[in-house]
């Protein structure tokens, strides 16, 4: 069951800059139940050093009353457009008071070259606020006493995860091609509203970019799109996406070069490259395909 939902992010900042924060999070009130999980939605710019713990602590007196290792920092996702990470606790336990939800780490930083990064909004939730410390002798201090600006996070059980994958492109024809894509576990709410594909020429494409608008979905498993207007012999990345009440959903980057016919000879094919197989359509519509090395 999700406990507490933050779903919007306007501006970012880092664990990092002047000061190197130890922890980042939320402080917020939980009433009385039994706390699972705690994930986060971050990005990590250049190489920061060192692991990263979720933590529930209590306010009053900065006990722990939850932690577990997410683990080395190195394994978060470049994507810019944010993923979640986190933890399950191998106890869940109840809370019942005033806590703060935190991403600790140990290491060195750095500065906004190396460094992971997190989402936040001005938000309508009252005596919710972000929560920064920095063990040198400060303490917490940064938003507590401001309006209140929440990072990104859940408090829930891992099948609570709205889980997408992007599968490989089928039927790479001209100047169109079949994305694939699958649903394997809906989100805490069980309502996908909208679903599809997404695609640019460069990579981690989102729904601002060129997309497919398949509508809701009510039921796990695959799905196809039509992608069109592609230019023959260019260089393409998808992914598949799904949308709830949480926000987007993107499943893996997968390439492939849009088909363009064979320059010579009789009953000429079509000829694309999808990850790492080089696909081929001959002139009575058979397609045959080539696993290997992948081709740039």
């Amino acid at each position: 069951m999700t406990l507490e939902i933050q779903t919007a992010g306007s501006f970012t900042f880092y664990f990092a800059g002047g000061v190197n924060w130890d922890r980042i999070g939320q402080r917020l009130t939980i009433t009385n139940r039994t706390v699972s999980g705690l994930f986060f939605k971050t990005y990590r710019i250049g190489s920061p050093t060192g692991s990263v713990t979720m933590t529930v602590r209590k306010v009053s007196d900065d006990s722990v009353i939850l932690t577990n290792s997410y683990g080395s920092i190195a394994a978060v996702s470049t994507d810019t457009g944010g993923v979640w990470i986190g933890v399950t606790f191998d106890t869940p336990t109840l809370v019942n008071q005033e806590v703060r939800i935190l991403v600790e780490w140990s290491g060195t930083l750095g500065d906004v070259s190396n460094a992971l990064a997190f989402f936040a909004v001005a938000d309508v939730k009252a005596s919710e606020y972000v929560t920064r410390y920095y063990g040198a002798g400060n303490g917490y201090t940064g938003y507590d006493a401001t309006t209140y600006d929440a990072t990104y996070y859940y408090i829930y059980s891992a099948a609570d995860v709205l889980n997408v994958s992007t599968e490989p492109m089928t039927s790479v024809i001209g100047s169109t091609a079949t994305g694939n894509g699958r649903i394997s576990v809906f989100g805490s709410d069980a309502a996908v509203t909208q679903h599809g594909h997404c695609w640019a020429t460069t990579t981690n494409p989102t729904t601002a970019d060129s997309k497919t608008q398949n509508g809701a979905k009510s039921t796990l498993g695959t799905f196809t799109s039509a992608i069109t207007v592609l230019v023959p012999g260019t260089t393409y990345y998808t992914r598949a996406y799904a949308i709830d009440s949480v926000g987007t959903t993107y499943g893996n980057n997968v390439s492939f070069v849009a088909a363009q016919p064979e320059s010579a000879g009789e009953g000429k094919g079509i000829i694309a490259v999808v990850e790492t197989r080089f696909h081929y359509l001959d002139a009575y519509g058979v397609e045959r395909f080539w696993e290997g090395t992948i081709v740039t």
